[in-house]
C-alpha cells in the first residue's frame, strides 16, 4: 500500500508531498486541479514510459518517490535481486533528466527499471476512465480478496499455490511414467 508520493519538477509543478490514508484512496477535483499530475507521478512509479517533456521547465530532472509498506513478494524479489531489506518500508524512487536520462532507486539503492516493472502489480492500482470493465475479470477480484486478507492471507495463498505446483508436476511425471 502506498503511504505517501513525493514529486520534484514535475510539469508545472515545483513540489508537493500526498499522505494517504490506509485502503481505498480516490482523487477528486475540478478540471486543472492536479489530479493528471498524481496520477502521472503514480505511473512513473510503476515503471511507464517516462517522457523528458514531464520535467517541468527550467529544471534538469524531475523525481517522483512513494513510500509503500512493503509486501512479502516484494521483499522476495528485491532479495533475489540482490538488494538489502531492512523493516517493512519500501522507498521507490525514478529520476528522469532532461535529457532523457532515466534512473530507478530502490531503498536508496540502484535498481532496474525492470524490477521495477516487475514490483509494481503488488505494490499500487491505476485505475482510470473506462477502465471499470477490468474488474469484471475474476483473477483480479481472487487477487484483490486475497490481498484484502492481509499478509497472512497473502502467505497462505502463495503456500497452497505452491503445493499445487508441486502436485501438478507430480501428477505430470507419474502420467509420462504411466504412459
Amino acid at each position: 500500500m502506498l503511504r505517501s508520493l513525493h514529486v520534484r519538477n514535475l510539469a508545472v509543478l515545483a513540489g508537493g508531498e500526498l499522505e494517504l490514508g490506509p485502503g481505498l484512496n480516490v482523487l477528486t477535483g475540478e478540471t486543472g486541479a492536479g489530479k493528471s499530475l498524481v496520477v502521472d507521478s503514480l505511473a512513473l512509479l510503476a515503471g511507464a514510459r517516462a517522457d523528458a517533456d514531464l520535467v517541468r521547465e527550467g529544471a534538469d530532472a524531475l523525481s517522483v518517490a512513494g513510500v509503500f509498506d512493503l509486501p512479502a513478494e516484494a521483499r522476495d524479489a528485491l532479495e533475489a535481486a540482490g538488494l538489502e531489506v531492512e523493516g517493512d518500508e519500501l522507498v521507490v524512487r525514478r529520476e528522469i533528466g532532461r535529457e532523457g536520462r532515466n534512473r530507478v532507486f530502490i531503498n536508496d539503492q540502484p535498481a532496474t527499471l525492470r524490477l521495477l516493472q516487475q514490483l509494481a502489480p503488488g505494490l499500487l492500482r491505476i485505475h482510470g476512465q473506462r477502465e471499470e470493465l477490468g474488474l469484471a475479470d475474476p483473477a483480479l477480484q481472487r487477487e484483490w480478496l486475497d490481498r484484502a486478507g492481509g499478509e497472512e492471507a497473502v502467505a497462505l495463498v502463495r503456500a497452497v499455490g505452491e503445493r499445487w505446483a508441486a502436485w501438478r508436476a507430480l501428477a505430470d511425471r507419474v502420467e509420462r511414467l504411466a504412459g
